[in-house]
This record gives structure tokens, C-alpha cells and sequence, in this order.
């Protein structure tokens, strides 16, 4: 059920800008720590509890550590933890939450025959994604159901990118024929899987996201090239087949003729101003907020989900001449540059090595593409998704899918890895205490953060209920007190009754509305000084 987790939601989520986060949050908050305790308590049984990290889990640990260290920096740490107002793109609560479903990922694999069943998850996570993307964009623009696949999967180009790597993950399968009989052991899945790749290219070409045709031509050319590899040796063999090969031709000249296309269409226009529709910050002029930035916040700069803060103190002088010079953009050009404004230049650093160290393995595997093509299946969208990073702004779905192909990875990896950091706590002993205090720890932690969430996802429902009525925004303030957009909502509500008043000669009932108003107003800079 996790698997399916971008295409979750609740109908009365407060996002507007973005997908339904908090709702995914709290889902996974629910049931990974649950797993996570029984799986805990079993192993205490056991002589002996063995604790190990891989490079890239140790990686990951240090990023999910310079994350929480951000919080400490940050400009307003309630968005930091759960995301800003209306616009939860990434927080930490995300990063939390991501983080105990890799660690789950990583103890529940044990060979590769589940990782095979994990990536027919995501084959089916892609069917199910295509056919709703397809019949929403398509056939129900105009109606509550583009609505919800918005929530599930956030705005169009997302989707796009979205549908673009799990559409080469399929190809880099059936790129190996061996591999793609261990995948497709059943023709009427491999024939659904085809039926979503149909519906993702209409997609792809109704939406026409520039980059999600850089990830179909790189991704065909990459596939291609092992193909040709792969078709050398099936040959010798008396084992071969054409009809990938023609494959993979077709979808790279289907991908370089939308992407010429796109450039003949927007000659006029550069691409900083095509992804302005999408409220994205062009790429140059992020970098010049990212740069005023580190030079104030240079180590763990202002905190995860506070762009809009460095935005409007950062502003280049320079967009005042842009074409979309009054827009109020909500998100950075890229990924990397998110990190590096939000995190600073530590959790910055983390993500280079991340990067390092996966074309490293790139470049080990590729020599054995023929004996472990499950490797390279993974790898190649593991690359394709760090070269995006540069490019577009990752949400919640594409990092899910993300660290979901990390951990099929060091799993399918397992015995090439030399561990990182290994622990052995003999449960026979003093040290059996410590499972016990991990237990203890993340019981209270379970209850403390999902009470917490619990009260999220309720003041979201009052208020979609009543329309931000005075009433719902009273109580949503006392259940999110630090939100501080609940107390300047209330304040502009207070200040209009009190200049009411004051025009129906009721002078006392203005003054009382006033010092409602400016309450509310100082709660508010307790909360958020900027």
C-alpha cells in the first residue's frame, strides 16, 4: 500500500500550490514506525542485533542530520518542520518521514528476487498514474477531478517528470531480455505496462515540459547504447531480438522531435520565461538569490520551505525588467539550489557526494552490464533523477521515488558494498538495554508527532468546510498555533469589522475589533518577526 503512496490524498487538504504532503506525511507517520518497533522488538530476541551503513546510507544519514540541524537556523521553524502555508513542498516532517520508509526498505530486502517484486510496484504505481494523468489532463480538465490528481501528483510539469523516468525505468527493463522475463513473468502485465506507456507519451506531448524530453532522449540514448552491448552477446548466443533495439530508436526520435518542437514553438521566448507559467524562478536568477544567501547563511542557510523569505529579501534588481517581473514565485529553479538557499552549503556538499559516489557506481557497473542489468536498470534512473536535481524542483512524489530506487539499489548491491560503519550489540548483556531505549524513544515520538499531525489534517478540514470563516480560522489558530497566515487572516477580519463599526457610529465595538486586530497581528511577529 505504501507504494502507492503519490497518488494518496484527502479531498480537504488545505494545498493549494502544490500536492497534498502533509496528507502523505501522515499516512506514512501511521504505519513505518509501527513496522518499524515490532521488527525492533523481534530482533531483541535475537543473540545478537547487527547495526551496519553502506557509503550511500551514510550519505543519507548525514543529510537527514544537516536537515534537522537547519531547523535550528531557520527563519520560521514551523515551516521548516511541516511545510509552508498552503505550500508544503518538501519540509522536514517529509524528510522524516522518507527517511523510516529507506530504513524499512533496507531491513525488509533481502535479495534480489524482492527487489524484482518491488520494481513491479512501481511499474504498477506507473500504470495506475499514467491512466489517471491521461483521462484528468485530457477528458476532465474542467472538472474536481483535476483537482484531486493535483493533490495526488501536484501540477502538470511535476507529472510530467514523474511520468518521463518511470517511463525510461520501463525501457532500461525490457532493455535486457533475461531481466524483463524475471519482471514480466506475466504477459498481461507487461501489455497494461505498454498500454502506460501510451498513455504517458499523450500525456508528455499534451503537457510538452521541456525537460521530461530530456529525460526520454538521454535516457534512449543511454539504453541504446547497452542494448547494442546486450544484442552483441545475445547474438553469439543464437538469443536475440530486434524489436527493442527498434524500441528504443522510436522513442528517441519521438523525444528529439517534441523537444525541436518545443524550441521552434518558444523561439521567442527563453525557457526562464516558459517555466515562469509554472511559477518556477529561473535558474540565473535563483543563483543570485543563492549566492546573497550563503554569503549571510552560509552553513545551514535559512531553513527547509523558507524560499519565499529569500526571495523577497534577496530579490535581484534585475527581474524588474523580466517579462514576469511581478510574479510571486513560490519555487526555486532547481532542486540543488533549494538545498543550498534552505539547508546552506553542508547539506549542499551532502548532495555532491551523493552524486560522486553514484557515478562511481555507474562507472563500476557498466563494465558488467550483461551480468547484473537489474544494476543498471536502476542505476540509469537513479542518474537521470540527480540530473534533474540541477534542473527542476524535486516535490514529495519524485523524491519518494527517488529514495525508493536508492534502497533497491544498495540492496540489489548487497555483498559489492563494503560496509561503511558496522556494529554488533550483543542483546545477551549490558548492551541489550540499548534496543530497548530505541523503542522507548521512538514510542513517544510516535505519539508526540502524530498527535501534532493529527491536529494539522483536522484545522484543514474546518477550514475547507467554512470557507475561512471567522469561527474556522479561531480554531484553527488554537490547534496550529504557530501558524502565524491563521492570526494576520484573523487580524484583517477584525481590522474590517472595526472600520464597520466605526462607519455605524459604534465607537466602543471599533475599538474592541482594533485591539482584537493588533492582538492578533503581535501574535503573529512572535511567530514570524520578517
Amino acid at each position: 500500500m505504501v507504494f502507492f503512496l503519490p497518488l494518496f490524498f484527502l479531498p480537504f487538504s488545505g494545498a493549494i500550490y502544490s500536492s497534498d504532503v502533509l496528507s502523505k506525511v501522515f499516512l506514512l507517520s501511521l504505519i513505518l514506525p509501527v513496522f518499524l518497533l515490532v521488527e525492533i522488538i523481534k530482533n531483541t530476541k535475537k543473540e545478537y542485533f547487527i547495526f551496519y551503513l553502506t557509503k550511500i546510507d551514510f550519505l543519507l544519514l548525514m543529510f537527514f542530520l544537516f536537515s534537522l540541524a537547519s531547523i535550528l537556523f531557520s527563519v520560521n521553524k514551523y515551516n521548516s518542520i511541516y511545510g509552508a502555508y498552503q505550500f508544503a513542498n518538501i519540509p522536514f516532517v517529509a524528510i522524516y518521514v522518507l527517511a523510516l520508509f529507506y530504513a524499512m526498505l533496507r531491513y525488509k530486502i533481502k535479495d534480489k528476487q524482492e527487489v524484482y517484486s518491488y520494481l513491479r510496484y512501481l511499474i504498477v504505481l506507473y500504470f495506475v498514474s499514467s491512466l489517471a494523468s491521461f483521462v484528468g489532463i485530457l477528458f476532465l480538465e474542467n472538472t474536481f477531478f483535476i483537482r484531486y490528481l493535483r493533490l495526488a501528483l501536484a501540477n502538470s510539469h511535476d507529472i510530467s517528470i514523474f511520468l518521463s523516468v518511470l517511463t525510461i525505468l520501463f525501457f532500461s527493463i525490457t532493455s535486457s531480455k533475461e531481466f524483463s522475463r524475471e519482471i514480466f513473468k506475466n504477459k498481461t502485465f507487461l501489455y497494461f505496462t505498454r498500454l502506460a506507456v501510451f498513455f504517458s507519451l499523450i500525456v508528455l506531448v499534451s503537457i510538452n515540459f521541456v525537460y521530461s524530453w530530456f529525460v526520454l532522449l538521454f535516457g534512449a540514448i543511454i539504453i541504446f547504447c547497452f542494448r547494442v552491448k546486450i544484442y552483441q552477446k545475445e547474438k553469439e548466443q543464437g538469443n536475440h531480438s530486434k524489436r527493442p533495439l527498434i524500441f528504443q530508436v522510436l522513442l528517441f526520435l519521438f523525444a528529439l522531435n517534441y523537444l525541436l518542437n518545443f524550441f521552434i514553438v518558444y523561439k521567442d521566448a527563453s525557457l526562464d520565461n516558459y517555466l515562469a507559467n509554472y511559477r518556477q524562478l529561473d535558474t540565473g536568477h535563483t543563483w543570485q538569490i543563492v549566492f546573497s544567501n550563503l554569503k549571510e547563511n552560509t552553513f545551514f542557510g535559512i531553513g527547509l520551505e523558507n524560499f519565499d523569505y529569500a526571495f523577497s529579501k534577496y530579490r535581484p534588481a534585475s527581474m524588474n525588467n523580466a517579462v514576469n517581473w511581478d510574479l510571486r514565485y513560490e519555487r526555486t529553479g532547481s532542486f540543488f539550489q533549494d538545498i543550498l538557499i534552505c539547508g546552506g552549503i553542508l547539506l549542499g556538499f551532502v548532495l555532491l557526494f551523493i552524486v560522486f559516489l553514484f557515478l562511481q557506481r555507474l562507472k563500476k557497473h557498466a563494465k558488467s552490464l550483461q551480468k547484473n542489468p537489474d544494476l543498471f536498470t536502476i542505476l540509469l534512473s537513479i542518474s537521470l533523477l540527480l540530473f534533474l536535481m540541477f534542473f527542476v524542483n524535486f516535490n514529495f512524489n519524485l523524491l519518494f521515488i527517488f529514495i525508493v530506487l536508492i534502497a533497491l539499489f544498495v540492496s540489489a548491491e548487497r555483498g559489492d558494498d563494503k560496509k561503511f560503519i558496522y556494529y554488533k550489540i550483543n542483546t545477551s548483556n549490558a548492551q541489550r538495554v540499548i534496543p530497548f531505549l530505541i523503542i522507548g524513544f521512538l514510542i513517544v515520538l510516535y505519539i508526540v508527532f502524530n498527535l501534532k499531525m493529527i491536529k494539522i489534517v483536522y484545522s484543514n478540514f474546518i477550514l475547507s468546510k467554512t470557507d475561512f470563516s471567522q469561527e474556522s480560522l479561531i480554531q484553527a489558530d488554537l490547534l496550529e498555533e504557530d501558524r502565524y497566515e491563521y492570526k494576520l487572516r484573523l487580524a484583517k477580519i477584525f481590522a474590517k469589522k472595526s472600520i464597520e463599526s466605526s462607519e455605524a457610529g459604534q465607537k466602543d465595538l471599533s475599538l474592541k475589533y482594533e485591539e482584537k486586530s493588533l492582538a492578533y497581528i503581535s501574535e503573529a511577529t512572535k511567530y514570524h518577526p520578517e
